[in-house]
């Protein structure tokens, strides 16, 4: 239930892309390998709805709405980060989480790096 909102443009594993809402259990997405260090193709193993919070998070020169919980691979820190670590670890089950800061880089969907800027509630106690 990694939870984005609902319009979030999804990348498909032939470059086309589709809103996150009408991804279906099946289809396949591109995805981060990280120990070949490079995009894969995974099938989507199960869809989830709730409720949440959501946040744009400010990656330099792009930005992404997620709940506060949604995890991220930090490249910097090499391991998951969310704004609420404990939250994160909870509701998905991690055991490693820690806190994203503002000297955070994540991995971009092509595996580049980008920094983590700052984030800002958009709009609470949407279903995603």
């Amino acid at each position: 239930p990694f939870s984005f909102h609902p319009a979030t443009p999804i990348t498909l594993h032939d470059g086309s892309t589709k809103p996150l809402g009408a991804v279906a259990h099946g289809d396949l997405v591109r995805s981060w390998n990280f120990e070949a260090d490079q995009q894969t193709a995974q099938r989507v193993e199960a869809v989830w709805r709730s409720t949440g919070d959501l946040y744009e998070y400010n990656l330099g020169n792009r930005s992404v709405v997620a709940t506060v919980d949604h995890p991220f691979w930090s490249r910097s820190q090499d391991c998951l980060v969310s704004l609420r670590p404990e939250e994160t670890k909870s509701r998905y089950g991690f055991e490693e989480v820690e806190e994203i800061v503002e000297t955070t880089v994540l991995f971009s969907e092509d595996g580049s790096e980008v920094p983590f800027l700052g984030a800002t509630l958009v709009e609470a106690a949407v279903e995603v």
